[in-house]
């Protein structure tokens, strides 16, 4: 399964997400995101997203001591290369998982080899409906791409997450070399 488009929205009158991943084979896997799978969900994925960027290769120049500003800067880089303008596609898709969204119970995060990350979304049986879940592997880009719309669509939500580290429980030493940080230097 080869991720084509993806697309987070808020919905209201549901106080949930519905993330949309659409596929080259014209698939679309729909699930619901309330706000508590949303509060861990968001951290561990930011947190996978910085170490996943953080194992590949680095210039020797490259500073090991700040690797949220690396995983900040591949993030850029990668929306850069985005096409968020495009209309999400879903023109007659095929439904592999039905129509009705998955409520989400849980989401297993693997990190692989090359940068990639899988994750695992499970919706838990009621007792009437059985079990349903699937499992889809991203590049780099399409991952910091989910963060985006994720972080993009919480804005919407009043549910006070946010992915950005809280500053009040950052160390002095922390603290005072955020106050020395030189600001960034663009070479072209």
């Amino acid at each position: 399964m080869i991720l084509h488009q993806l697309q987070a929205t808020y919905q209201p009158h549901q106080d949930r997400i519905l993330l949309r991943l659409n596929t080259t084979e014209n698939e679309e896997l729909r699930v619901w995101l309330t706000r508590r799978m949303m509060k861990g969900l968001l951290p561990n994925l930011v947190q996978i997203t910085t170490e996943l960027v953080n194992r590949q290769p680095q210039p020797a120049s490259h500073d090991s001591t700040k690797p949220h500003a690396l995983a900040n800067f591949k993030k850029q880089e990668a929306l850069a290369l985005a096409d968020f303008s495009k209309p999400f596609e879903s023109n007659s898709p095929v439904l592999p998982l039905g129509g009705n969204p998955l409520l989400i119970s849980s989401v297993h995060m693997t990190p692989l080899q090359a940068g990639q990350l899988r994750l695992g979304f499970e919706e838990a049986a009621d007792g009437v409906n059985p079990a349903r879940s699937f499992s889809v592997t991203m590049a780099q880009p399409v991952f910091h791409s989910l963060l985006h719309l994720l972080e993009s669509t919480l804005t919407a939500t009043q549910w006070n997450l946010s992915t950005a580290p809280d500053i009040t429980k950052l160390t002095p030493d922390a603290l005072d070399n955020f106050a020395s940080a030189a600001p960034p230097a663009y070479l072209n």
